[in-house]
């Protein structure tokens, strides 16, 4: 069963075959097991799929964003003379700072007899929308370059300004992956999906896939909502999470994680679940790069020419001639090659455009004064290859 407008299915299966960049997010009741101390059977499952994926397509990354610090840490520290009505906010906080080790050592558990070690990334929406996020862009890029490591998001709650109570982990991470570029999000849980009625009735067949451009989600899918009932952690806490995902141009996915086959089929472009696609779906990546208004330009050498277009290379400062335009830092540009012209790619940069027109007038100095310094800023990743989107057609 379909909800909204006709999509490409084979475009779709394609884009999840090819992902570069899936976000998963777990929930409590998937990271946590019966006594909470040890992974649960669906975490040590998800695990071994994870893992699987990251060796079976070269270049793929899946980061996890998890659920679960406030539960562990609750169980940790159980405290009745913390519940009061005006400690229980103060007593979640301090639980949750408990259960982040407890919840991280269950993943370490959970990969380490797979060869697979874990990197703990705390931080809040706050900074997901400030200048941290570049930053943060950095980092993962750093973590994604060692192949055994899996990323693992924490909202850090502690530190939340919100009301613990209020926060919504789904929806934390739509906007991680939205803003770092992934291609396709799974949200886990023990839910499996939308249904066209109620979920306790055996025949109730789920929905299949929906497609919206966001702002008409809720609309479209409001009488199944309203026939299945709206719970805490069920599909209808999900929903803004999936509007902000299908504004970022992302295909969501809404599944039961305790499927022993759910993230490997995903792969093979068989979605078990709810797909939600967005009404604007358009080559993806590529979709969302070339969205941006391009700021400037950077023009490249041959050698750096063959290798973006022929070794699909980041472009390292080395093969940087001349800059065109003024840009930041995470503005996107065109690359061009530097004799003819023509448009090799449109990336989003790593250094604004002041930066390396001083690199590239320190270089002209030292080649002038005859001094040899071969490593100076010469391997500096000016776009990264995750960033880039080749292009076949000249620039004029």
């Amino acid at each position: 069963m379909h909800l909204g407008q006709a999509y490409d299915s084979e475009e779709i299966a394609r884009v999840f075959r090819e992902s570069k960049s899936i976000f998963v997010k777990i929930s409590s009741s998937l990271a946590l097991g019966e006594s909470g101390w040890e992974p649960s059977k669906a975490l040590a499952q998800l695990a071994r799929q994870i893992a699987a994926l990251k060796g079976l397509t070269a270049g793929r990354h899946v980061s996890i964003v998890s659920s679960g610090a406030v539960a562990l840490g609750t169980r940790a520290v159980d405290s009745p003379e913390c519940r009061s009505e005006d400690q229980v906010v103060r007593y979640k906080k301090a639980a949750s700072a408990v259960g982040q080790l407890l919840l991280m050592d269950a993943y370490r558990k959970a990969f380490e007899p797979l060869g697979c070690r874990i990197a703990q990334l705390l931080l809040t929406r706050i900074q997901i929308s400030r200048h941290e996020l570049f930053q943060l862009t950095d980092t993962l890029q750093g973590i994604r370059s060692l192949p055994d490591i899996v990323p693992v998001f924490n909202e850090n709650d502690p530190i939340l300004f919100e009301d613990i109570h209020e926060k919504e982990n789904d929806r934390f991470a739509a906007l991680l992956a939205g803003h770092l570029d992934a291609d396709v999000l799974v949200l886990l849980s023990n839910v499996k999906g939308l249904y066209a009625g109620s979920p306790s009735d055996l025949e109730t067949p789920l929905i299949d896939s929906v497609c919206s451009a966001g702002d008409n989600l809720e609309g479209l899918v409001r009488e199944y909502l309203a026939a299945g009932g709206v719970g805490k952690g069920g599909i209808g806490a999900k929903i803004s999470a999936i509007k902000i995902a299908l504004s970022r141009n992302l295909l969501t996915v809404v599944a039961d994680g305790r499927d022993p086959a759910v993230l490997a089929d995903l792969a093979e472009g068989r979605v078990r679940g709810t797909l939600f696609v967005p009404a604007s779906f358009s080559g993806h990546r590529r979709h969302r790069l070339e969205g941006k208004r391009i700021k400037g330009a950077i023009r490249v050498d041959a050698g750096a020419t063959v290798a973006l277009t022929m070794r699909h290379a980041s472009l390292l400062f080395r093969g940087v001639v001349a800059i065109e335009g003024q840009f930041v830092r995470g503005d996107v540009v065109e690359v061009l090659d530097h004799e003819t012209g023509n448009l090799i790619a449109v990336g989003r940069t790593h250094y604004d455009s002041a930066h390396l027109y001083k690199m590239l007038r320190q270089r002209l100095i030292d080649l002038r004064s005859d001094v040899h310094n071969p490593h100076l800023h010469q391997g500096i990743e000016v776009i990264n290859r995750d960033y880039m989107i080749l292009k076949t057609r000249g620039a004029g």
